[in-house]
């Protein structure tokens, strides 16, 4: 039966799913005609041999009643394929700067971290990133919504209009005290090359003065099928300046107030008059007259 057909199917039975899984087809072949199939497998290669015996079972499939068919050749093999190495740094256009010194209490859109990734070897598949926060002060997990990860196209650190691409799916914000995660779930593959990225939520609220949180990523905190990773992007700090300590607001000083000048010790007419000489009666302030009280109030702006 000629494979235009129905087509001829080279299949490869997959231990993980499990299930006969195809490889390749073809359509291009005429009865009682020679024709090739083959296909290789790079990735995830256990899945193809069963467990402890190493059996690899391949099928060549044509869905036709009684037909027979025919193979003069058959041949698997396992090779080393490239290695893939995924490493992490810096964002080429740098790290993102405060962008908390603000006047108002939220953001729209801020844009918080950037960093590279750069696969040599071979493509690879991240399943799973992990973005730390540490030294945070006043913020919750719900203080930052829907966080994704922009492909920063033409690498200027910023998302334009038309980079729309996100990889991870949306990240699951976790904070706990001065401590927190977001963690990127949805698999993505990092081709050969540089890779610059960006994550960027869609807000932040409750940004309060003295209100701070630090944003890091080591390679450790990603999970890919590379044979090994290394590296690290530069931190980014987001800092609201301002808060209170004690009663002054920091950075302002108290103001000192002196009294209304006018009248002396010896007294004056806005005093009462002249000081008189000293009376019989008992009681009276050595002198007679009344004492002038000096004094200065210090008063702090809460």
């Amino acid at each position: 039966m000629a494979c235009d057909t129905k087509p001829v199917y080279l299949k490869v039975f997959n231990f993980n799913t499990p299930g006969w899984e195809t490889l390749t087809s073809s359509t291009n072949c005429a009865t009682s005609t020679d024709f090739t199939l083959s296909s290789n497998i790079t990735a995830d290669l256990s899945y193809y041999y069963s467990p402890g015996q190493y059996w690899v079972f391949a099928r060549v499939y044509q869905d036709w009643g009684n037909s027979t068919l025919k193979t003069d050749y058959a041949d698997i093999s396992f090779g080393a394929g490239a290695a893939s190495f995924l490493s992490l740094g810096n964002h080429t256009a740098g790290q993102e700067t405060n962008k908390f010194e603000i006047s108002e209490n939220s953001l729209s859109n801020p844009e918080l971290y950037n960093f590279k990734l750069t696969a040599s070897g071979g493509d690879v598949s991240v399943t799973s990133v992990v973005i730390q926060l540490y030294d945070i002060r006043g913020f919750v997990s719900s203080d930052i919504t829907a966080p994704k990860i922009y492909l920063d196209a033409d690498n200027d650190g910023m998302v334009d209009g038309e980079e729309t691409t996100q990889v991870g799916g949306t990240g699951n914000v976790s904070i706990s005290g001065s401590s927190g995660t977001i963690t990127f779930s949805s698999s993505f593959s990092v081709s050969l090359g540089d890779h610059n990225y960006i994550l960027r939520a869609e807000t932040v609220s409750g940004i309060d003065p003295g209100d701070q949180i630090s944003i890091m990523l080591w390679h450790q905190d990603i999970t890919s099928d590379a044979s090994g990773t290394s590296g690290a992007a530069a931190p980014a700090l987001h800092m609201r300046q301002g808060g209170t300590s004690g009663g002054a607001s920091i950075g302002t000083a108290g103001q000192v107030y002196s009294p209304i000048s006018g009248g002396t010790e010896e007294g004056g007419e806005e005093i009462g008059g002249e000081v008189p000489d000293g009376g019989d009666e008992g009681g009276g302030t050595p002198g007679g007259g009344t004492e002038l009280v000096r004094f200065i109030i210090i008063s702090f702006d809460f």
